[in-house]
């Protein structure tokens, strides 16, 4: 069987049901303007969040063009380091030919055009 209520409730008055809604109402705006302060403050760090991250990609803009400019040198840096490797193994063959020339007791007109082909080569170069 069903059972049925003992006290059943009385129905509200017009002027009982207006202020329940008004109290809900009451709420209702206490709430949605608590969400509306969240979101503003949310949105205030989102705001924020973006401009910090356009600052890193434009930082990471000049560490790129930076990493550029240091590769440019490096290699500008090797270019010059075979120059030099070249230069000292021409200056040790030249530094060997005349040791041999010396070694055997050449003549003076021997080792002079070579010592002022390689004065001329260093001093124009």
């Amino acid at each position: 069987m069903a059972s049925r209520r003992k006290n059943p409730e009385k129905p509200m008055t017009g002027a009982a049901l207006a202020a329940a809604l008004e109290k809900l109402h009451t709420k209702m705006d206490a709430g949605f303007a608590e969400v509306g302060r969240r979101f503003d403050r949310y949105e205030g760090e989102v705001r924020v969040m973006r401009q910090d991250i356009g600052e890193l990609r434009h930082d990471i803009a000049e560490i790129r063009s930076d990493v550029g400019v240091v590769k440019r040198g490096v290699a500008v840096l090797k270019e010059d380091m075979s120059r030099v490797k070249d230069a000292a193994l021409q200056h040790a063959r030249e530094l060997g030919a005349l040791r041999t020339s010396v070694g055997t007791k050449v003549d003076r007109d021997e080792v002079e055009p070579m010592v002022r082909r390689i004065v001329a080569r260093d001093t124009s170069g």
